[in-house]
């Protein structure tokens, strides 16, 4: 059974061993399609598409977050090193100025839209005992050069284990995102490890379960979502997967704080106010570290 949080302008459907999705968005499906066949073997094939549908035939086997093991993960984390093709022939200062668009000013679009939606105005909190800035003012303080100095490779775009089907030690990516910043080939590959480490530590398993907790009293707020052994196992591996490979675990989290910030609100409440309060805390406490 997938696990699938609503979003508003997107529908998916199981019928006669197919999966047909919708969107809202004409440019959204075209582009999906495009990247199915960049991603060929990685990603189902797409058999039928119009202007808001596209379809692929079912991918038997588990969601790898019902099933997630450190073995497994092990495995799908060996399977990823091949599938980053790291592309260096890239107009370097393009890529850095998609990534400076890709997480500044979408960022920065995504809280309005947060605030807009929610009446929200942007204030010093407390969240789990932290006196935590103005979002603003933690925005401010981010190494945006650092953070769009990214590493141009082929891309998922949405990794999370609710997008991977397992199967006999094998893999299928779902729900690969359409683009990044019109770039259909090339994204940043700290996103994906980003994406990932999103998932680690919220696992959608337990959302789905309601088991998380946001209390809300004035500026005080309290947040906490259930974790599995597996996935406390998996985000300690991975953490150290990601030094020991080279990459800079510093940026990953402060992206994966931007994600949550990002995704906020998109997301039905009161998940949405988890997400931007776990988000904010996040950025703060990498920030302090620098």
């Amino acid at each position: 059974e997938p696990i699938i949080l609503p979003k508003e302008n997107e529908s998916i459907w199981f019928a006669n061993n197919l999966v047909i999705k919708y969107s809202s968005d004409i440019n959204f499906i075209k582009k999906r399609v495009v990247r199915a066949k960049i991603l060929k073997n990685y990603v189902p094939k797409v058999i039928k598409f119009s202007k808001n549908i596209y379809i692929y035939k079912y991918v038997p086997g588990k969601i790898l977050s019902k099933v997630l093991t450190l073995d497994k993960f092990k495995i799908f984390l060996n399977k990823l090193k091949k599938f980053w093709k790291i592309n260096n022939k890239i107009n370097k200062k393009k890529f850095q100025l998609n990534c400076l668009k890709f997480y500044k000013n979408k960022t920065i679009d995504r809280i309005n839209l947060f605030n807009k939606k929610y009446n929200f105005k942007d204030e010093i909190h407390t969240i789990n005992n932290s006196k935590i800035d103005k979002l603003k003012f933690l925005l401010k303080r981010i190494n945006w050069k650092k953070i769009s100095n990214g590493t141009s490779s082929r891309f998922h775009g949405d990794l999370h284990f609710e997008n991977i089907i397992y199967s006999k030690k094998k893999f299928k990516f779902l729900d690969w995102r359409q683009d990044f910043e019109n770039d259909l080939k090339n994204g940043d590959l700290y996103y994906d490890l980003a994406k990932l480490l999103h998932g680690l530590i919220v696992d959608h398993n337990q959302v789905n379960k309601n088991n998380f907790k946001i209390n809300i009293k004035k500026k005080n707020i309290e947040l906490t979502i259930k974790k599995t052994k597996n996935h406390k196992l998996c985000h300690a591996y991975f953490e150290n997967w990601i030094v020991s490979n080279g990459f800079d675990l510093q940026k990953v989290r402060i992206i994966t704080a931007l994600i949550y910030l990002n995704i906020s609100p998109l997301h039905h409440y009161p998940y949405s106010m988890f997400l931007y309060f776990l988000g904010k805390k996040m950025l703060s406490d990498e920030l302090k570290k620098i």
